[in-house]
């Protein structure tokens, strides 16, 4: 199972076991999010890889982005895309109405509390990157870029 196995690579290059489950319960959550909220008729592509000195992930969707799914909430419809990114990556916002959904990217960030590592995440015509360890909210740094459909998540750590 692909679980134990990448576990298993992880805790070999010295990740401790509980983060090495983080970590990868941090990748799935995204990558079923991809699936979930993509609208895609093609299946997201995710990668992960463990190297002797990094460890990296990625999930890429061909959907329609995190600021258009967004916007099919009511709620959110009238937000731009860096609005809307930046609400998407509070836990409870989603398109979905309950209060329950919108975990996803929280799932990310706390996985990723304790590690020193950089993300890149690419959606409508919006790049939002960090790095360093402790990652939260305050921490992202957002740049406006060409319009491209989609999601593009890309996390890299060092060991």
């Amino acid at each position: 199972m692909f679980q134990d196995a990448a576990t298993a690579a992880l805790v070999r290059a010295g990740v401790p076991r509980s983060s090495a489950l983080r970590l990868l319960g941090a990748f799935a959550e995204l990558a079923d999010n991809a699936t979930d909220h993509s609208g895609s008729p093609v299946s997201p592509f995710a990668t992960f890889k463990v190297d002797a000195d990094a460890w990296e992930f990625s999930v890429t969707d061909f959907g329609r982005g995190v600021p258009a799914s967004l916007r099919t909430n009511p709620k959110y419809a009238d937000l731009v895309d860096h609005d809307a990114v930046r609400e998407a990556l509070k836990d409870g916002v989603s398109r979905f109405a309950s209060t329950e959904r919108g975990l996803g990217f929280g799932v990310m960030f706390r996985a990723l509390a304790e590690m020193n590592c950089a993300v890149r995440l690419r959606t409508g015509s919006v790049t939002a990157r960090w790095s360093g360890q402790g990652l939260g909210l305050t921490s992202l740094v957002y740049e406006l870029v060409g319009q491209r459909a989609g999601l593009h998540v890309r996390v890299a750590g060092k060991l």
